[in-house]
């Protein structure tokens, strides 16, 4: 939290954060902005109003710590958006003292707004984790939280080079909290996030010393219909020391996403079809329509389109007829 004119007095600010709930970690205190227009333009993404004080004279920071963060829908001034609750109740609260008053919404927004300052490096520390043991450990290990991988998980945890080309595709059941456990960081333009009215949910996570992609899917998504993600959950197995869907139901997910997501069957998923031995003979992909029109048919799901624009949406190829 931000009080961009020093106005609120230290006392009145920590008990306004105690009362949402809040933590005071440390306050920092900045001279004004020596480079005021350029920090301020990358800070807020657009170029402050002409004679706006914000920067113009020193300010404070306050550190704050969330125990128990729950994140809801808010009107910004940006339009209706997904934001840490207590930090925006206490933002709308202090700015009815005065307008200067600055609260993140999410944690990449924190990270953001402390590394254009100059101060991520100093007051925060990144999440290191020691292998994807460790990641799947830590996930593992919070009870309000559920996930699976979805697919390519043949060599995990302990079969695979830790390196920025591995790619993690999960679906879980909370995305802020799912982000929380890993502390990952948008690999994607801040205008894109999820976090930011966007549908992009690629985050890097610190495995070993390297970026590893994690896909965070999440319940609602679209990526597959609520009721088949649902699903998936509900009937998710144990595979060493991390979940996956269960046999028939990585199969049928499998098919999905090369058949609906992808606008070709590529070579890599016809020969992962030939491993699972369903692969029809004939070589048509008619047929391998057919067995997953049959599995959403059976089960009452629907082919949806994605929220995440990146992801494709390919239904011209007989799945309806």
């Amino acid at each position: 939290m931000i009080d961009w004119l020093q106005q609120l007095p230290e006392d009145d600010v920590v008990h306004y954060i105690r009362h949402y709930g809040l933590r005071t970690h440390r306050k920092l205190v900045f001279t004004a902005l020596s480079s005021k227009e350029l920090i301020m333009s990358i800070f807020y993404g657009v170029k402050l109003p002409e004679g706006d004080p914000r920067g113009n004279v020193p300010f404070s920071m306050y550190l704050i710590h969330d125990p128990s963060p729950t994140y809801g829908y808010r009107i910004t001034t940006g339009g209706p958006n997904i934001v840490n609750e207590h930090t925006y109740d206490l933002k709308m609260n202090l700015r009815s003292i005065t307008p200067y008053i600055h609260c993140t919404d999410n944690i990449e927004e924190t990270k953001q707004n402390m590394k254009v300052l100059g101060v991520l490096d100093h007051f925060y520390r990144q999440r290191q984790f020691e292998s994807l043991t460790h990641v799947f450990d830590t996930l593992n290990s919070v009870s309000s939280f559920s996930y699976l991988v979805m697919r390519n998980f043949e060599g995990y945890p302990d079969q695979i080079v830790i390196d920025e080309h591995l790619d993690v595709d999960i679906l879980c059941s909370d995305y802020f909290l799912a982000k929380r456990i890993l502390d990952g960081i948008a690999a994607c333009p801040s205008t894109e996030m999820y976090e930011n009215r966007g549908s992009r949910i690629l985050n890097y996570v610190e495995v070993n010393g390297s970026e590893v992609m994690f896909d965070l899917r999440y319940m609602g998504d679209n990526y597959y219909s609520l009721s088949l993600q649902r699903y998936m959950m509900a009937r998710r197995v144990r595979r060493k020391n991390f979940y996956v869907p269960d046999n028939d139901t990585f199969i049928h997910t499998l098919l999905y996403h090369a058949l609906v997501h992808k606008p070709t069957i590529s070579p890599t998923y016809e020969q992962k079809f030939k491993q699972l031995g369903i692969w029809p003979e004939s070589g048509r992909i008619k047929e391998l329509q057919d067995t997953l029109v049959t599995f959403m048919n059976n089960n009452g799901f629907f082919f949806v389109k994605p929220n995440d624009p990146t992801v494709g949406f390919f239904m011209a190829m007989g799945f309806m007829s």
